[in-house]
């Protein structure tokens, strides 16, 4: 009997232990938050969540109260958790933790075990860890099953950038069965490649941003350079596949829908 009875109180004492109002400082902690906390959990979450090109969970944003980072605006919400992450302001954290509101800092995620673990430690803060362990399962399985084939493929952002290492974009690309051409060319650690290196490199696959917003900047038009267009149509390659950044800058279920839609795109190209 004193054995139930122990048993009982250490679980009523971790339905307590779980967060009743959450906040979050960052689109990361955002994003899960999303993925695995009750609606009503959720006391609020960064305003550039709304952003549809930021965030692939805008639309729910909407209806969600938001922050822009100030310790004044954490203070009036009066959280029961923060979650911030390594691109936090540590200033603001510090100084929310003064001041007596629990923090906990997430780490950032770069490749497949890191975003499952990421996944396991905020199911456990957030008090959903059956929802985290679905969450996790799903993503082990993208790499059980990843394509047999392996064409070539570079993430080009505005102005020609190349996402490095310390992003997800290597690991979408293994995970969508593609093979990074960035080592390559000498872009290993991130950085620029300029339109005669891909018109010598020419890489398979293209993969580019696709925000509605594409075209309000020179930079936005980088992969429309009559060079690569000319090149495109006469010697093939360079196959250009739009894959929203929102969906695998963070370590979130998005990751998931991000290689399903390179797999599907890719599948279907000529």
């Amino acid at each position: 009997m004193h054995a139930a009875a122990l048993l009982l109180a250490l679980a009523s004492l971790h339905c307590v232990a779980a967060p009743a109002r959450i906040a979050s400082i960052n689109l990361c902690t955002d994003a899960l938050l999303f993925d695995l906390a009750a609606p009503a959990q959720i006391a609020s979450v960064t305003a550039l969540s709304r952003d549809p090109t930021l965030s692939t969970h805008a639309a729910r944003a909407r209806d969600v109260p938001v922050n822009h980072g100030r310790a004044e605006e954490l203070l009036t919400l009066a959280p029961d958790l923060v979650l911030a992450d390594g691109a936090s302001a540590a200033a603001t954290v510090a100084l929310l933790r003064r001041l007596g509101l629990r923090v906990e800092t997430l780490p950032m995620a770069t490749n497949l075990s890191d975003v499952i673990a990421l996944v396991q430690r905020a199911g456990d803060l957030i008090g959903a860890p059956a929802r985290a362990a679905a969450l996790a399962a799903r993503l082990v399985a993208l790499e059980a099953s990843p394509p047999t084939a392996a064409p070539t493929a570079l993430i080009v952002q505005p102005g020609g950038f190349v996402p490095g290492p310390d992003t997800l974009g290597p690991t979408l690309l293994a995970l969508a069965g593609l093979r990074d051409l960035a080592p390559a060319l000498g872009l290993d650690r991130g950085g620029f490649a300029n339109v005669e290196t891909l018109l010598l490199a020419r890489p398979a696959v293209l993969v580019r941003g696709g925000e509605a917003s594409a075209g309000r900047a020179l930079a936005d038009n980088f992969l429309n350079h009559p060079a690569l267009v000319q090149a495109r149509h006469a010697h093939g390659g360079m196959h250009p596949v739009a894959v929203s950044d929102a969906a695998w800058a963070c370590g979130s279920a998005s990751l998931i829908d991000a290689v399903t839609h390179l797999r599907a795109a890719l599948a279907s190209a000529p």
